[in-house]
């Protein structure tokens, strides 16, 4: 009987390390571009983690539109986004110094040039220059020469649906806890939700362990209690 038990132990514990290091899919979202204010006062992005503490010293966010673009925010060393938590990436053109970062709020001397109703993108790279996230929003008015199309950049994912006809919407944000790379994670609003979860959202990631416990194997199988 022990001798059984042990191996049902084995394979339960198997099964459990084989489900903590499986691969990540794609609709299994760590770090993710959460909202965009592209058209209500001093733009801004918002991250959230789903996963563990990350160090994003390095990190990078970039944005094209069809103004100004394209531009480049490096994310300040030592900045760790926690898990479960937000950041605001917020622009600052205005007169005078930019207010001191915080853990959830970090500005930088420059404008983004989003508007509504304008192909505005936003990419966050890793360190390294991996595309971790991407959105992008269109427009329909394919016959103003102002509208270029800015590309999907080679390295990061987006396919249909797109987020299109902005205007006259400031925000749009992510509907769900999984991440498709395209325009269907996405919702317009008039109204912004910075620094809290969006409608649609548990703020849980849909690939969180199956891990199996000890304890529960141990009080599965009466382990402890043999003399």
């Amino acid at each position: 009987m022990k001798k059984i038990k042990s191996v049902l132990i084995m394979i339960l514990l198997a099964a459990s390390v084989f489900a903590v290091l499986s691969p990540v899919s794609a609709s299994c979202p760590t770090v993710v571009i959460n909202e965009v204010n592209f058209d209500d006062g001093d733009d801004w992005l918002e991250l959230y983690n789903y996963g563990p503490a990350v160090d994003m010293s390095g990190w990078t966010f970039t944005w094209e539109d069809n103004g100004q673009g394209p531009g480049t925010y490096t994310f300040p060393n030592g900045f760790v986004l926690g898990s479960k938590r937000f950041v605001l990436i917020i622009e600052w053109d205005h007169a005078g110094d930019p207010p001191s970062n915080t853990e959830s709020k970090l500005y930088f001397n420059e404008n983004i040039g989003w508007s509504d109703g304008e192909e505005n993108t936003a990419r966050l790279l890793d360190k390294n220059g991996k595309c971790v996230d991407y959105v992008r929003m269109e427009t329909d008015d394919t016959g103003d020469e102002e509208f270029s199309g800015n590309p999907i950049p080679t390295n990061c994912s987006w396919g249909p649906p797109n987020i299109t006809d902005t205007d006259p919407y400031n925000y749009v944000f992510r509907n769900s806890d999984s991440d498709t790379d395209t325009g269907s994670d996405w919702t317009k609003s008039s109204d912004g939700t910075p620094l809290a979860l969006n409608p649609g959202q548990t703020g849980q990631s849909s690939c969180n362990s199956k891990a199996l416990p000890m304890d529960w194997i141990m009080k599965k199988f009466g382990l402890g209690k043999e003399k």
